[in-house]
């Protein structure tokens, strides 16, 4: 009988670690196929962040606001689609990933872009606004950018 016990408990013992071996090659599966979704949208999100970048936009700080409102409008506008784009495959990798943490850097992404575009829309569709005034709302944009920088950087570490 105790033969018997023994091989009993071997075939179960095996089976258990046999599950578990398996959930924990599904798990490392999971995990690799969600960090390659991540890379996917993080690499759309890096080149959209260095596109967004103030400094390639005039902001009509030149003699003409109206010609370079133009071209920064147009400008402005490719990049709010592109934005688009990849906001909900933002929304859902940072839904469907198990960190609390990277769901909440997610929305705080996603809020600065939001607010450097808002600023960026502000300044373009007000090019005569007072000088002061645009350099105020240049600032705010810079900041806003950077912040969006700082973001995206610290998205790869807690995914």
């Amino acid at each position: 009988m105790r033969l018997v016990d023994m091989a009993l408990g071997a075939a179960v013992g095996g089976g258990v670690v046999g599950t578990w071996l398996q959930v924990q090659h599904q798990r490392s599966v999971q995990r690799d196929q969600r960090r390659e979704r991540g890379a996917e949208v993080l690499a759309a999100m890096k080149t959209f962040v260095e596109d967004l970048d103030p400094g390639g936009f005039t902001f009509s700080f030149h003699m003409d606001p109206n010609i370079y409102a133009e071209v920064d409008r147009v400008r402005l506008d490719r990049l709010t689609g592109r934005r688009e784009q990849f906001r909900a495959k933002l929304s859902v990798l940072s839904v469907a990933h198990p960190s609390r943490d990277v769901l909440s850097l997610m929305n705080e992404l996603d809020k600065a872009l939001d607010e450097t575009l808002s600023e960026m829309d502000n300044v373009v569709d007000h090019p005569h606004i007072h000088f002061e005034s645009q350099l105020r709302a240049r600032v705010e944009i810079d900041a806003c950018y950077r912040r969006s920088q700082e973001l995206l950087s610290a998205v790869p570490k807690a995914y």
